[in-house]
């Protein structure tokens, strides 16, 4: 599930049921263009407008999630809520924030964030059956949650079906989830492939079946998943699943140590600040950066690159206990 989080948690994704008027569209704007320091200093100037309190608090939130601060987003998110009417969106980027939240060691049995997050994908999916990101995190949730917890993996077939009526490609990159979390590796590896052959279009499978194939070390079809996705044009809906695609493609020639330049090359494509928000990946492909810069003897770029994680916020000491732990 840590996959799917992660990648949601940066996702720049902004359809929303809420109306917005007219004056606060320039903020909207700028939140789109990830421009996020001149959209929270605007959504901060606005929220204690009557008619803007509702969006505002929203897009706060998912500035704050975006940055990593998951108290504070789901502050805003709670908030946001607390004013109705309420959209899909509002549940499910708190369902996400709750999810996110409980990733965390500390939070690992906490039932309040776990009730936040079952009952807000559940709401969410109730608001709008056809809502592609609710039904890939509340599918991920049916079949990986024990039934003790609330998970079903009757739910999970039904969440799929929902998926198949809206989304094929999707609906595989679902199936390829369930599949190795079952530990089906053969008949997962069978899904990747076809996903690479049948759904050229959608980064978002693409990336789940490249990654999914650099873990089992297949890293000849891995490429090729993932050149397909980083090929595609980048779009506000498809920004997170690029940046993260074009990391694991950098994470490849770390893995081998093979192929260097072309690793360098994609991860400095994962870090441009104009065609990518700041990110967990943009601090893993710093850190990877700084890795293969090594391996080519660049003992200034190394340097260079580690430096640029302290100005993203990241503590270097995370990241290696991270990566020591497999993670």
């Amino acid at each position: 599930m840590k996959y799917l989080i992660r990648s949601i948690l940066f996702s720049t994704v902004v359809g929303t049921g809420l109306a917005a008027a007219a004056d606060i569209q320039p903020a909207i704007a700028e939140f789109n263009a990830l421009h996020m320091a001149r959209a929270k200093s605007m959504f901060t100037a606005l929220q204690n407008v009557e008619q803007h309190k509702n969006l505002a608090a929203f897009y706060l939130g998912r500035i704050e999630l975006a940055a990593g601060h998951l108290g504070e987003a789901r502050t805003y998110l709670d908030a946001s809520l607390a004013i109705e009417p309420n959209s899909v969106d509002e549940h499910y980027w708190l369902a996400a924030t709750c999810g996110a939240s409980l990733n965390l060691p500390s939070n690992a049995q906490n039932m309040d964030l776990f009730f936040c997050y079952f009952q807000n994908l559940d709401t969410a999916n109730a608001v709008d059956p056809k809502h592609v990101p609710t039904l890939l995190l509340y599918h991920q949730l049916s079949v990986s949650t024990s039934a003790a917890a609330g998970g079903s993996r009757d739910k999970g077939w039904e969440l799929l079906a929902q998926l198949e009526r809206v989304s094929k490609a999707d609906a595989a990159a679902a199936r390829l989830y369930a599949l190795n979390f079952d530990k089906e590796f053969d008949k997962a590896t069978a899904l990747a492939q076809s996903i690479i052959a049948d759904y050229p279009n959608s980064e978002r499978a693409l990336l789940d079946a490249g990654r999914f194939l650099s873990n089992k070390k297949q890293y000849e079809s891995a490429v090729i998943a993932l050149q397909k996705a980083v090929a595609l044009k980048a779009t506000i809906d498809s920004r997170s699943s690029i940046q993260n695609a074009l990391y694991e493609l950098g994470n490849i020639s770390w893995q081998t140590k093979t192929e260097i330049d072309r690793g360098i090359a994609v991860l400095n494509r994962a870090v441009d600040p104009d065609a990518f928000p700041i990110t967990a990946y943009t601090n893993w492909s710093y850190w990877r950066l700084s890795q293969l810069y090594k391996l080519k003897g660049d003992t200034a770029q190394q340097q260079k690159m580690l430096a640029m994680l302290d100005k993203t916020g990241v503590e270097k000491a995370k990241l290696l206990a991270a990566e020591m732990a497999g993670k």
